[in-house]
Order: structure tokens, then sequence, then C-alpha cells
């Protein structure tokens, strides 16, 4: 887990409640609504419907649909860590 940071971008102007953030305990919250990121992330309709997995460079990895099953994305997690050299 040391490897691994989670982050919330936030692309518009509403807060979230401080119990969301108490409940993610541990996740960056960043505000993105004017950022150049979330213009370049690849979504088929919006980008608040998947899932990213963004290395230490800033390239996208893998992304994943909303409903997708943890279970893979763990699986495939730890694949990608085993055979990473950065981060």
């Amino acid at each position: 887990m040391n490897r691994i940071e989670r982050a919330w971008l936030i692309d518009d102007d509403i807060v979230p409640a401080e119990q969301i953030g108490k409940e993610y305990k541990g996740t960056r919250q960043l505000l993105a609504r004017d950022s150049a990121v979330i213009s370049q992330l690849p979504a088929d309709t919006s980008v608040r419907d998947h899932i990213y997995i963004v290395d230490p460079l800033g390239n996208v990895m893998m992304r994943y649909g909303k409903d997708a099953d943890p279970t893979g994305i763990k699986k495939d997690m730890t694949r990608l860590l085993k055979v990473s050299r950065i981060g």
C-alpha cells in the first residue's frame, strides 16, 4: 500500500460532505475543474463513469467502469506493481 495513493479529482464546485471524507480516509481530494488532466482522460461517455489507474509519470495505465469488480482490480494492481519499475 505504500506504493499506491488514491485521489479523487473533483471537477465541479461541489465540496464533498465531511462524512464522505471520513469514509474514504487517506483519499486525496484534488480540485481539477479547470485542469487539463480531466480533458486528457479517456472516456466513452463521462470521466465520472470510470476508475483510472495512473502511474507516477501521469500515464493512464488502466481504466475500469465505475461498477468494476474490486477483486479484478486488485488482481490487475498486484500484477502491475510486480512488473513496475517506477513508483
